[in-house]
């Protein structure tokens, strides 16, 4: 019997000051969760270390979530590692310019439900940095993600997910944009994530709205890039649901 099904089905939210480094502190501060946040201010200092999840507890497409703040500009703050089984499998640099989603940094990973995967979160600057937590939130493409039914604009509306593929071309800056359409319309406008296609690109979605958003790819050492990727984004918002009434206001 598949031991997937529980962590699978949820979002996992894991406190850093749970998973911190040996070589970290912890700071106290009623804006982090449950009051508290890993800190460092030296290259080097480990603020999350998740060790093993165990095997089956990531599975399938998810959206990692990383909620830091730092006092660093134009500098990379955060080194983000993931391991699978043991070996290499995902890193990506962060500086505080790529945050978003007060401070949150996103990055779209596929699991796969057979291996152990490891979390590691460093610091590689002398900026100030908090870590708070991080979330992993599975993703069903094309799925429903709650059955329950809300209303905006007298339409009754359900949360959904949306994903597609395009491709981006560097046009030998250090950021190049893409313009995409959503293939829904939304009744208002989702929340988006760019996954990164490499591991020295760093994505955000701007000028975001029920139809589409631009999607920002920023080389993470600041200089220019020009080859060709193919990357996948995921908009999760409400859809009018056809042919229903609109529940009374």
């Amino acid at each position: 019997m598949s031991n997937t099904g529980i962590p699978v089905n949820a979002s996992l939210i894991l406190d850093a000051v749970l998973y911190k480094g040996d070589n970290s502190k912890v700071i106290d501060d009623p804006n982090y969760l449950d009051g508290s946040a890993v800190y460092s201010n030296y290259p080097g200092m480990v603020l999350l270390d998740t060790k093993s999840l165990g095997t089956g507890v990531l599975a399938g497409d998810m959206v990692l979530t990383i909620m830091w703040d730092s006092s660093g500009t134009e500098t990379f703050d955060i080194l983000v590692q993931i391991t699978k089984d043991g070996g290499y499998d995902y890193e990506i640099m962060f500086m505080h310019e790529d945050t978003v989603n007060d401070f949150g940094t996103t990055i779209i990973n596929k699991f796969d439900p057979k291996s152990n995967y490891r979390i590691i979160i460093k610091s590689i600057s002398q900026s100030e940095i908090a870590l708070d937590y991080i979330k992993l939130t599975p993703v069903f493409p094309g799925s429903m993600v709650s059955a329950t039914r809300r209303v905006i604009n007298n339409s009754e509306v359900i949360e959904v997910v949306d994903r597609g593929k395009s491709t981006i071309t560097g046009n030998g800056s250090r950021a190049t944009s893409k313009a995409i359409n959503f293939n829904k319309l939304f009744a208002e406008t989702p929340d988006v994530y760019i996954g990164s296609p490499s591991s020295y690109l760093a994505t955000s979605a701007e000028n975001k709205t029920p139809q589409g958003c631009t999607c920002w790819f920023n080389h993470v050492d600041g200089t220019g890039w020009s080859e060709t990727h193919t990357f996948t984004w995921l908009a999760i918002g409400s859809v009018k649901v056809p042919y229903a009434p609109a529940l009374p206001l």
